[in-house]
């Protein structure tokens, strides 16, 4: 199986760095940007398997980097996970997944959480992926 491109978006450095302390195990490829705005050129010149990214940031924050990135052709289809310490009621999950968010992730992060999240994830978007090169070939 092929290394997994995660970007991960938050402004808080320790909490980039327990994310990527957390998946360093795992040997995904892990990308980090530090506002929504850094985010975005990241997402678009990388175009990581997945994008965890926090709801409250400074520049652009978390519900705006994903409409913007789901506005986009290149980014439209990458699965986006939430994460967040603040905004944790239902009315802020159904705002997330409203913006295209296909998970979400209350802070502090659990790491079995978190590794069960992405497994599943990098499962669909691997699916996505293979069945969109079979769509193109039968074109």
């Amino acid at each position: 199986m092929e290394e997994a491109t995660i970007l991960i978006i938050d402004d808080e450095q320790s909490y980039l760095d327990t994310i990527s302390k957390i998946l360093q195990p795992k040997n995904y490829n892990i990308l980090q940007a530090i506002n929504g705005k850094m985010g975005c050129i990241v997402a678009e010149k990388f175009l990581p398997d997945i994008i965890i990214v926090d709801w409250e940031m400074p520049e652009l924050n978390g519900i705006d980097t994903i409409k913007y990135l789901k506005s986009k052709p290149e980014t439209q289809d990458i699965p986006i996970i939430m994460s967040t310490g603040i905004m944790t009621a239902v009315e802020n999950l159904e705002t997330a997944l409203n913006a295209g968010a296909v998970d979400f992730l209350r802070k502090p992060i659990d790491a079995i959480e978190l590794t069960a999240r992405l497994n599943s994830m990098l499962k669909l978007a691997r699916s996505y992926k293979e069945n969109l090169i079979q769509r193109k070939k039968l074109a």
